[in-house]
Protein backbone atom coordinates (compact mmCIF):
# COMPACT_ATOMS: atom_id res chain seq x y z
CA UNK A 1 0.00 0.00 0.00
CA UNK A 2 1.30 3.86 -1.02
CA UNK A 3 2.11 5.55 1.79
CA UNK A 4 0.63 8.68 1.23
CA UNK A 5 3.13 12.40 1.53
CA UNK A 6 1.71 15.35 3.37
CA UNK A 7 3.75 18.29 3.64
CA UNK A 8 4.03 19.62 7.21
CA UNK A 9 5.20 21.98 9.76
CA UNK A 10 7.56 20.69 12.47
CA UNK A 11 9.94 21.70 15.11
CA UNK A 12 13.32 19.78 14.31
CA UNK A 13 13.52 17.73 17.55
CA UNK A 14 11.12 19.17 19.10
CA UNK A 15 8.05 17.43 17.24
CA UNK A 16 9.63 14.11 18.17
CA UNK A 17 9.46 15.02 22.34
CA UNK A 18 5.94 16.34 21.57
CA UNK A 19 4.56 13.41 19.92
CA UNK A 20 6.26 10.78 22.38
CA UNK A 21 5.04 12.66 25.22
CA UNK A 22 2.34 15.48 24.55
CA UNK A 23 3.91 17.78 26.92
CA UNK A 24 4.78 21.46 26.30
CA UNK A 25 8.52 22.00 25.14
CA UNK A 26 9.98 23.84 27.99
CA UNK A 27 11.78 27.32 27.35
CA UNK A 28 15.46 26.14 27.96
CA UNK A 29 14.71 24.84 24.11
CA UNK A 30 13.17 27.79 22.62
CA UNK A 31 15.94 28.19 20.69
CA UNK A 32 15.48 25.36 18.15
CA UNK A 33 15.19 25.97 14.84
CA UNK A 34 11.75 25.91 12.80
CA UNK A 35 12.58 23.99 9.34
CA UNK A 36 9.69 22.58 6.52
CA UNK A 37 10.21 19.03 5.59
CA UNK A 38 8.01 16.68 3.72
CA UNK A 39 6.98 13.15 5.64
CA UNK A 40 5.31 10.22 4.81
CA UNK A 41 2.50 9.17 7.10
CA UNK A 42 -0.16 6.41 7.00
CA UNK A 43 2.73 3.98 8.61
CA UNK A 44 1.64 1.08 10.95
CA UNK A 45 2.88 -0.52 13.60
CA UNK A 46 2.94 -4.27 14.58
CA UNK A 47 4.61 -5.61 18.52
CA UNK A 48 4.53 -9.22 17.84
CA UNK A 49 1.82 -9.06 14.82
CA UNK A 50 -0.58 -6.91 16.72
CA UNK A 51 -1.29 -3.80 15.58
CA UNK A 52 -0.27 -1.08 17.93
CA UNK A 53 -2.40 2.04 17.89
CA UNK A 54 -0.05 5.02 19.17
CA UNK A 55 -1.51 7.46 21.96
CA UNK A 56 0.03 10.47 23.71
CA UNK A 57 -0.18 11.07 27.60
CA UNK A 58 -3.89 12.08 27.36
CA UNK A 59 -5.55 9.24 24.64
CA UNK A 60 -4.90 11.32 21.78
CA UNK A 61 -3.92 9.80 18.66
CA UNK A 62 -0.27 10.25 17.54
CA UNK A 63 1.26 9.95 14.18
CA UNK A 64 4.05 7.94 12.88
CA UNK A 65 5.86 9.44 9.94
CA UNK A 66 9.09 8.79 7.55
CA UNK A 67 11.53 11.51 6.70
CA UNK A 68 14.53 11.16 4.58
CA UNK A 69 14.33 7.47 5.34
CA UNK A 70 13.83 6.94 8.88
CA UNK A 71 10.81 5.61 10.80
CA UNK A 72 9.90 8.16 13.90
CA UNK A 73 8.04 6.39 16.07
CA UNK A 74 6.10 7.19 19.78
CA UNK A 75 7.94 6.30 22.23
CA UNK A 76 5.67 6.15 24.90
CA UNK A 77 3.47 3.70 22.77
CA UNK A 78 6.02 1.38 22.05
CA UNK A 79 7.11 1.44 25.59
CA UNK A 80 3.41 0.75 26.36
CA UNK A 81 3.83 -2.09 24.48
CA UNK A 82 7.10 -4.14 25.19
CA UNK A 83 6.03 -2.65 29.24
CA UNK A 84 8.68 -0.71 30.24
CA UNK A 85 8.28 2.70 31.91
CA UNK A 86 9.12 5.51 30.17
CA UNK A 87 10.36 9.05 31.64
CA UNK A 88 10.85 12.65 30.22
CA UNK A 89 13.59 14.68 31.70
CA UNK A 90 13.18 18.30 30.71
CA UNK A 91 16.45 19.72 32.51
CA UNK A 92 18.80 17.45 30.65
CA UNK A 93 16.38 16.58 27.56
CA UNK A 94 16.57 13.11 27.97
CA UNK A 95 14.48 10.05 27.73
CA UNK A 96 14.24 7.10 29.84
CA UNK A 97 13.12 3.36 28.83
CA UNK A 98 12.79 1.42 31.90
CA UNK A 99 14.60 1.31 35.29
CA UNK A 100 16.03 5.02 35.74
CA UNK A 101 16.91 5.97 39.60
CA UNK A 102 15.34 9.20 40.24
CA UNK A 103 13.50 11.20 42.99
CA UNK A 104 10.98 12.25 40.30
CA UNK A 105 7.98 10.14 39.84
CA UNK A 106 7.39 8.27 36.66
CA UNK A 107 3.62 8.94 36.77
CA UNK A 108 1.78 10.33 39.25
CA UNK A 109 -1.07 8.18 40.80
CA UNK A 110 -4.11 10.68 39.54
CA UNK A 111 -2.66 10.66 35.67
CA UNK A 112 -2.57 6.62 35.96
CA UNK A 113 -5.30 4.78 34.18
CA UNK A 114 -7.30 2.34 36.07
CA UNK A 115 -8.11 -1.55 34.95
CA UNK A 116 -11.39 -1.92 37.64
CA UNK A 117 -13.35 -0.22 40.50
CA UNK A 118 -15.63 -0.97 42.92
CA UNK A 119 -16.63 -0.38 46.47
CA UNK A 120 -19.49 -0.66 49.51
CA UNK A 121 -22.39 1.13 47.71
CA UNK A 122 -24.64 -0.66 45.44
CA UNK A 123 -24.39 2.78 43.10
CA UNK A 124 -21.01 2.80 41.05
CA UNK A 125 -20.55 6.34 40.86
CA UNK A 126 -20.29 6.52 44.67
CA UNK A 127 -17.47 4.35 44.72
CA UNK A 128 -15.36 6.09 42.04
CA UNK A 129 -12.10 7.92 43.00
CA UNK A 130 -12.51 11.24 42.33
CA UNK A 131 -9.97 13.72 41.25
CA UNK A 132 -9.91 17.11 43.46
CA UNK A 133 -8.03 20.37 42.86
CA UNK A 134 -6.92 22.55 45.28
CA UNK A 135 -7.11 20.31 48.13
CA UNK A 136 -6.14 21.09 52.23
CA UNK A 137 -5.82 18.84 54.90
CA UNK A 138 -6.21 19.24 58.72
CA UNK A 139 -3.28 21.45 58.99
CA UNK A 140 -4.08 23.74 57.13
CA UNK A 141 -1.41 22.78 54.32
CA UNK A 142 -2.25 22.79 50.06
CA UNK A 143 -2.22 20.70 47.43
CA UNK A 144 -2.75 20.78 43.80
CA UNK A 145 -4.18 17.55 43.42
CA UNK A 146 -5.89 15.12 45.90
CA UNK A 147 -7.57 11.29 45.31
CA UNK A 148 -11.09 10.23 47.04
CA UNK A 149 -14.36 8.20 46.60
CA UNK A 150 -17.47 9.50 47.90
CA UNK A 151 -17.96 6.48 50.05
CA UNK A 152 -15.66 3.45 50.72
CA UNK A 153 -14.13 2.08 47.39
CA UNK A 154 -11.38 0.45 45.62
CA UNK A 155 -9.30 1.03 42.33
CA UNK A 156 -7.27 -0.78 40.68
CA UNK A 157 -4.12 -0.57 37.99
CA UNK A 158 -2.63 -2.45 36.24
CA UNK A 159 0.63 -1.56 36.37
CA UNK A 160 2.69 -4.80 35.32
CA UNK A 161 5.85 -4.17 36.94
CA UNK A 162 6.96 -1.85 35.61
CA UNK A 163 7.89 0.38 38.60
CA UNK A 164 9.64 0.24 41.81
CA UNK A 165 8.01 2.07 44.68
CA UNK A 166 5.04 4.45 45.34
CA UNK A 167 5.44 6.94 47.67
CA UNK A 168 2.34 9.52 48.74
CA UNK A 169 0.20 11.10 51.73
CA UNK A 170 -2.81 10.43 53.30
CA UNK A 171 -4.51 13.27 55.16
CA UNK A 172 -7.69 14.07 56.19
CA UNK A 173 -10.04 17.12 54.56
CA UNK A 174 -9.57 20.25 56.43
CA UNK A 175 -13.50 20.35 56.10
CA UNK A 176 -13.90 16.75 58.28
CA UNK A 177 -11.27 17.89 61.03
CA UNK A 178 -12.94 17.70 64.02
CA UNK A 179 -14.55 14.16 62.61
CA UNK A 180 -15.02 11.39 64.62
CA UNK A 181 -15.48 8.89 62.20
CA UNK A 182 -12.85 6.52 61.09
CA UNK A 183 -11.28 5.86 57.94
CA UNK A 184 -8.37 3.70 56.40
CA UNK A 185 -5.89 3.36 53.51
CA UNK A 186 -5.29 -0.24 52.55
CA UNK A 187 -2.96 -0.83 49.48
CA UNK A 188 -2.90 -4.53 48.16
CA UNK A 189 -0.19 -5.94 45.47
CA UNK A 190 -1.40 -8.70 43.25
CA UNK A 191 -4.03 -9.20 46.10
CA UNK A 192 -1.59 -9.13 48.92
CA UNK A 193 -2.26 -6.49 50.94
CA UNK A 194 1.07 -4.53 51.66
CA UNK A 195 0.01 -1.14 53.41
CA UNK A 196 -2.45 -0.84 55.97
CA UNK A 197 -2.48 2.63 57.32
CA UNK A 198 -3.24 3.86 60.93
CA UNK A 199 -6.31 4.85 61.55
CA UNK A 200 -7.35 8.40 59.91
CA UNK A 201 -9.58 10.36 62.19
CA UNK A 202 -10.24 13.99 63.49
CA UNK A 203 -6.41 15.21 65.22
CA UNK A 204 -4.75 12.48 63.25
CA UNK A 205 -2.05 14.08 61.57
CA UNK A 206 -0.88 13.60 57.87
CA UNK A 207 -0.12 10.14 57.31
CA UNK A 208 3.33 9.83 54.73
CA UNK A 209 4.08 6.09 53.34
CA UNK A 210 6.32 4.62 50.91
CA UNK A 211 5.55 1.31 49.23
CA UNK A 212 7.90 -1.34 47.52
CA UNK A 213 6.30 -2.27 44.21
CA UNK A 214 8.95 -5.01 42.78
CA UNK A 215 7.65 -7.54 40.84
CA UNK A 216 4.26 -5.94 41.52
CA UNK A 217 1.83 -6.46 38.26
CA UNK A 218 -1.85 -5.10 39.51
CA UNK A 219 -2.33 -2.07 41.98
CA UNK A 220 -5.01 -2.46 44.48
CA UNK A 221 -5.95 0.79 45.97
CA UNK A 222 -8.78 0.80 48.73
CA UNK A 223 -10.70 3.82 50.82
CA UNK A 224 -11.89 1.82 53.50
CA UNK A 225 -14.23 3.76 55.82
CA UNK A 226 -17.92 4.23 56.99
CA UNK A 227 -20.12 3.64 53.93
CA UNK A 228 -22.56 6.58 54.96
CA UNK A 229 -23.01 9.88 53.55
CA UNK A 230 -21.08 12.00 56.65
CA UNK A 231 -17.75 10.64 55.13
CA UNK A 232 -18.31 11.97 51.75
CA UNK A 233 -14.81 12.81 50.64
CA UNK A 234 -13.41 12.47 54.32
CA UNK A 235 -9.65 11.38 53.37
CA UNK A 236 -7.28 12.14 50.33
CA UNK A 237 -4.19 10.82 48.49
CA UNK A 238 -2.13 13.56 48.03
CA UNK A 239 1.81 14.16 46.32
CA UNK A 240 1.10 10.41 45.40
CA UNK A 241 3.51 8.99 42.77
CA UNK A 242 4.85 5.73 40.86
CA UNK A 243 8.94 5.86 40.85
CA UNK A 244 10.78 3.77 38.74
Amino acid sequence: MKVKQKTKYYLVLGIVIVAMFGIMIVPSVAAMLQKQITVSTGVNIYVDDKKLNPVDANGNPVEVFIYNGTTYLPVRAIADAVGKPVMWDGATKSVYLGRHDTDKPAVMLHKLDYFDSGGASVYKAYNDFKIHTDVKDNLGNSYDYGITTMYSGWRTYYINGKYTRMKGKYVLNYGNRSSELEDRLKIYGDGELVYKSPIMTGGIHPIDFEIDLRGVLELKIEFDGPSSYDSNCRTYLVDTGLYQ
